[in-house]
């Protein structure tokens, strides 16, 4: 990746600079343009105001003026006053009506000149080379051709200096951008990579069982890299987490199946040694049985709501008959430990709900298992009615749950460490709860007294949309 980085940096800055370089020339060179045609028309036009002053010069000379003018002595003198003011070349020609010299020298570089302005007395200017050259009409008081249909005129030339391209210099400024491009692009693959390869070293850490591995957030860095950063690290707390949970939940399962196991070997091998009544310990063993067919039917219903592979029967029923026969299975437990049971109820008895009713069932005697355990005299049950919704309060005045341990209430076999005031359930109530209220779109909350307080009471709500 870094490589491609750099390769990306390298091309996106040479083509940046090819182009803003290429724009540069093309813009240079029209100024370069544009400044040499106006320097040589400057030359040009300097050259023809010389020749045009030279000829009025030679005209107020007295041996110059017609109709008695001294054609040689005058040319003489023009051609040697010329030199003396310009110091450059001069050259008398004569062209003909097709613009055509026809006598004089003409240098090679000016031979496809067009010479037919001449013959309308108009001046000829340009470049040729590294030439300025003005050709302008003369009087015949000055230059006289043996043929008078010719026009006689002075040719005057001036070297030209052309500005110097900066062609090289745009070059070499470009390859050195680049260069300052390329090791910017270095720097730049850098701080962005070595983020991402320290994110991959602690995934594949990750992967490998090392649920230690933190990424340092470096403030200094893009916040989609601190953010990333702390997506790992956060990854990795819940990772830990979950195997220490595991850990806990296969160390209370072996536990919990240790117990009624133990109970029915040893009322098992109290039979076979008549050490008891086969009647009382088969009672014995048939409760244990059902604890232990119980809490491994309550490991399945939980593996299959973590996966969501548990099926719901979903249809209309009276609300008030699964709370009754919720009441007649657990009222036999309550009744043993002489623990009363209330149940408050505000809403009408004809009330349906669309919901699994076997499954709510299981929600709520969940709940007043729980209750069951902790409670020190009274576990309630409330039910009330806010437009659309149905709330079922589950209460008990048992010791509370403290404000940090109530988001991990409905971890599997998790203990908030309050005395437990009696044995009722496997230790995956909550969690079946919390996952079959998810599964059925049933909210759940569980709200606490302060400790510290006289009437300690734990209160699990869960609200229910009424058809």
């Amino acid at each position: 990746m870094r490589r491609n980085l750099v390769i990306s940096f390298i091309l996106i800055a040479f083509f940046s600079v090819l182009i803003s370089t290429i724009a540069s020339l093309i813009i240079y060179q029209r100024a370069l343009d544009s400044a040499t045609e106006s320097q040589t028309e400057a030359i040009a036009k300097s050259l023809v105001n010389i020749i045009q002053n030279a000829q009025a010069g030679i005209k107020r000379l007295p041996e110059c003026q017609a109709p008695n003018a001294n054609v040689i002595a005058c040319q003489r003198r023009f051609l040697v006053l010329l030199k003396r003011v310009a110091n450059t070349g001069v050259d008398l020609i004569a062209v003909n009506q097709a613009g055509i010299k026809v006598a004089g020298n003409l240098p090679s570089a000016l031979s496809n000149v067009n010479l037919e302005p001449l013959n309308l007395g108009q001046p000829v200017t340009g470049t040729a080379g590294s030439l300025v050259y003005a050709f302008v009409p003369l009087n015949s008081e000055i230059y006289q051709p043996q043929d008078s249909s010719l026009t006689a005129a002075v040719l005057m030339t001036a070297p030209f200096s052309p500005i110097k391209s900066k062609t090289l210099f745009f070059l070499v400024f470009g390859l050195i951008v680049i260069t300052i491009a390329s090791i910017v692009g270095l720097y730049l693959a850098a701080r962005f990579t070595q983020p991402l390869k320290r994110a991959v070293e602690a995934t594949n850490a990750l992967a490998t069982g090392n649920l230690d591995t933190k990424l340092e957030v470096n403030k200094g860095q893009p916040k989609e890299f601190q953010l990333l950063s702390n997506s790992i690290n956060e990854l990795a707390t819940s990772l830990k987490n979950a195997k220490e949970l595991d850990r806990a939940f296969f160390m209370s399962i072996s536990h919990e199946l240790r117990t009624p196991l133990t109970s029915i070997a040893g009322y098992a091998e109290a039979i076979v040694d008549n050490a008891i009544s086969p009647n009382e310990a088969a009672l014995i063993i048939k409760e244990q049985a059902l604890k232990l067919n119980r809490m491994v039917q309550d490991i399945l219903d939980l593996g299959k709501l973590e996966t969501r592979q548990l099926t719901l029967n979903l249809k209309k029923v009276p609300f008030i008959e699964i709370i009754s026969s919720t009441l007649l299975t657990v009222k036999p437990l309550f009744e043993r430990a002489n623990l009363n049971l209330k149940l408050s109820n505000s809403i009408p008895e004809d009330i349906e709900v669309i919901t699994d009713a076997d499954r709510l069932k299981q929600i709520l005697v969940n709940l007043l298992e729980n209750g069951y355990k902790f409670a020190f005299n009274e576990v309630s049950i409330n039910i009330s009615k806010e437009d659309d919704l149905i709330t079922i309060s589950v209460s008990d005045d048992g010791p509370g749950i403290k404000a940090e341990q109530k988001d991990r209430i409905f971890s599997r076999y998790y203990s908030h460490n309050a005395v437990t005031q009696r044995q009722a359930g496997t230790g995956l109530g909550l969690a079946i709860v919390k996952e079959l209220c998810n599964l059925l779109g049933y909210k759940i909350e569980v709200i606490t007294n302060n400790i510290a307080s006289d009437n300690h009471k734990t209160t699990f709500k869960v609200m229910i949309p009424s058809t």
